[in-house]
């Protein structure tokens, strides 16, 4: 009980003039004064840990924020490199397409030309590998945009949990 009194506050305690309670050989209002003085820096230090650790969540809380926002602008960043590489190649193949259709006009003025034919042949057979080469290369980024769509699905899920996180926490 001494120890959490300051020294004034013990000294006036000791020098106090005895009271009706000094007759009976008690110390009753000293002592009162002392356990509630040792209540009151019990409750301090509980408040101060109670502050501690609201301060730690608030933290936490500000880590998962700023940790969520930066997943949500990394995963719109993807989805519009997904989406610019998505109509890059579908030009790619429109181009590719009129490509083929020009060489398909050729080769219907060709046909009417016998000394042309082997030519023309040659041309329609290396449009028809470009085109493979193409469409296999469109099934192949295909695949991969739709393995990117799941993860960013994926994602999304986890973003969602972490908002509800975020709100349970905003909610405490």
């Amino acid at each position: 009980m001494q120890r959490c009194l300051s020294r004034r506050q013990r000294e006036k305690t000791e020098n106090r003039c005895p009271g009706p309670d000094a007759l009976s050989g008690g110390t009753g209002r000293v002592r009162q004064e002392g356990s509630e003085l040792n209540e009151i820096a019990i409750y301090a230090v509980e408040t101060k840990a109670i502050i501690q650790i609201l301060w730690g969540l608030l933290l936490i809380t500000a880590i998962t924020v700023v940790s969520v926002s930066i997943m949500y602008v990394l995963l719109r960043l993807k989805v519009r490199s997904y989406k610019r590489r998505e109509a890059q190649l579908a030009r790619h193949i429109a181009t590719k397409s009129d490509e083929i259709a020009r060489l398909e006009e050729k080769l219907a003025q060709y046909v009417e030309i016998e000394d042309g034919v082997e030519e023309l042949k040659a041309e329609v057979r290396r449009s028809d590998a470009i085109r493979g080469k193409t469409e296999d290369r469109l099934v192949a980024q295909n695949v991969e945009l739709e393995k990117a769509q799941a993860r960013l699905a994926e994602q999304a899920v986890e973003l969602e949990r972490l908002g509800k996180l975020v709100e349970h926490i905003d909610d405490l």
